[in-house]
């Protein structure tokens, strides 16, 4: 299929214009002299390069424009006076173009059939530019070639456009291509029918009737409306990967930086627990605000800006439609498959050296799950007994056992389901203490000392770094680490740290990376938070 930048838009004309400079008057000045036609026409681009005519100093610019203005574009280029302006202006102000009539400017204009690329000023001027004026044999079979080779024929093509004027499948048709300076030669080599060559290749086999002329240039100005011009925005975002607002300020990003050159876009999906530990380094030195900011947006994807804090989603839809007048009208809801999609990729991509489970928790006391579901990564070629014998548990052992030790800002302890159940004996060993304790949503292994592990495991709820050493790391919490906050915050009694409302593993088992991209079976109902709020 055709890639989206392809697909027509709005009816758009390209207006030629051929014209001598007066003498002494450089082209800067003559750019400035126009630059009035570019709001009054809407115009979208404008290219411009000098060359020599009737061996006088010349310049030929191409406007893109709406089909339905060019006609009055090309009246006013043709004036002798400036197209009327304000009601208050004169409406006799020499045209920018008034230097040029008595025949010496030629003025042509097509219907441009599609384009490619998002060109941008910067991007286009000073690359180079090939115009082809030709006739084709099959339309259609052209149109394919262009929209599927191009990138290969043109590097770093940044904007395209091919007029069409006749209909049926042999067309007159102009084909305009800016590309980088650095492949000009390269690009003229393809386009020598003399030779053996891809232009050669189109005309043998019945694509190309007739190349009437091939024109070469490089640019020496440019004008993008489409760009914002400006000072360079170093937009950082990191977000949760299960999160749907980290999707959507992700396809926000990915438009943009095609979009926009002033736009510079770094876009990180992590799993929940390395979220926060990267939350936390992003924001150490920041202010309050910045440092406030899993707590005040719950989790929610953070964004800097030059590195300054923004803020989360709202803050940075409110920057992006100020600067670059981007709005993105899907409901948040609709990202959910795109943030599913990206934790399927990851697990695949890690399903070679890890394992995934998942637990479902209920609150005892409102007989509800708790959302979202718990979601773990085993790190199998770390600790493959260790990893062996959870997943075993997972899929026949945890399930209706309880969490019954809670201890505040240290851990949640779960898994007493008889030491018997250990599909390694009574007890085994501790297998590598390689893996750190790095923050809150790291799986370990509660042991009661060396070499004594066997069902029981803990999910940390801060950097428990004394533990190094002495106990067993052997996963972490993917996502659902506000489900592990939910039962964090319950009262205990203060003799034994076991929670006053029990909270019961209902459903847990081992995830493949498809089923992420289904709902869960028993779907975790909406339940009050445990303990509180936020």
């Amino acid at each position: 299929m055709p890639p989206k930048e392809a697909a027509k838009g709005p009816a758009n004309a390209l207006v030629f214009c051929d014209y001598n400079i007066p003498k002494g008057k450089p082209l800067t000045q003559v750019i400035s002299d126009q630059e009035p036609f570019n709001a009054q026409f809407g115009i979208h681009k404008a290219l411009w390069m000098p060359h020599s005519k009737n061996n006088l100093l010349a310049a030929k610019t191409i406007f893109s424009i709406p089909q339905d203005r060019a006609a009055e574009l090309t009246a006013a280029i043709t004036s002798t006076t400036a197209p009327p302006g304000p009601q208050d202006s004169p409406a006799t102000q020499p045209s920018a173009f008034s230097d040029v009539q008595n025949g010496t400017a030629d003025v042509s204009t097509m219907p441009v059939d599609f384009e490619l690329g998002y060109g941008g000023s910067r991007k286009m001027k000073g690359g180079a530019m090939l115009v082809m004026r030709a006739t084709t044999a099959n339309y259609n079979d052209f149109k394919v070639w262009v929209i599927e080779e191009s990138r290969k024929i043109y590097p770093g093509l940044c904007k395209a456009f091919c007029c069409k004027e006749d209909a049926g499948e042999s067309a007159s048709v102009v084909w305009v291509a800016i590309f980088e300076r650095e492949a000009l030669e390269a690009v003229r080599a393809e386009h020598d029918t003399t030779k053996p060559s891809m232009l050669r290749s189109l005309v043998e086999e019945g694509v190309m009737e007739k190349v009437q002329g091939l024109e070469w240039c490089v640019l020496s100005a440019a004008f993008d409306y489409d760009n914002i011009a400006g000072e360079q925005q170093a937009v950082v975002c990191v977000g949760r990967m299960l999160d749907p607002l980290t999707s959507k300020i992700a396809v926000a990003m990915e438009s943009l930086g095609r979009t926009q050159e002033t736009f510079a876009p770094t876009c990180s999906f992590m799993i929940e627990s390395e979220f926060e530990i990267r939350v936390k380094e992003l924001t150490a030195g920041l202010s309050q605000r910045a440092k406030n900011h899993l707590r005040v947006h719950a989790g929610g994807p953070v964004v800097l800006i030059n590195g300054s804090y923004v803020g989360s989603i709202r803050e940075f839809e409110a920057f992006v439609f100020k600067k670059y007048k981007y709005k993105d009208t899907t409901p948040d809801g609709m990202y959910a498959k795109r943030a599913q999609k990206a934790l399927a990729e990851y697990m695949q991509q890690k399903e070679a050296v890890s394992d995934f489970c998942y637990m479902d928790i209920v609150d005892g006391e409102t007989n509800q799950f708790i959302k979202p579901r718990v979601i773990f990564e085993i790190y199998r070629s770390l600790a493959p007994k260790t990893a062996e014998n959870f997943v075993s548990l997972c899929e026949d052992g945890y399930k209706g056992s309880l969490v019954h030790r809670i201890v505040k800002s240290g851990w949640l302890q779960m898994g007493a389901v008889g030491d018997e159940k250990c599909i390694h004996g009574a007890k085994f060993e501790d297998e590598t203490f390689c893996v750190k304790h790095a923050g809150v949503g790291d799986l370990g292994m509660a042991s009661s000392g060396p070499h004594t592990n066997a069902t029981q495991f803990y999910v940390s709820l801060d950097k428990l770094s004394w533990l190094d050493g002495k106990k067993v790391i052997f996963g972490r919490v993917v996502d659902g680490l506000r489900t592990v906050r939910a039962v964090a915050r319950a009262e205990v009694n203060p003799w034994n740290q076991r929670p006053v409302v029990g909270y019961t593993v209902e459903g847990c088992g081992k995830l493949r990376f498809m089923d992420v991209l289904q709902p869960p079976k028993h779907a975790p109902r909406e339940a009050p938070k445990a303990g509180g709020g936020g």
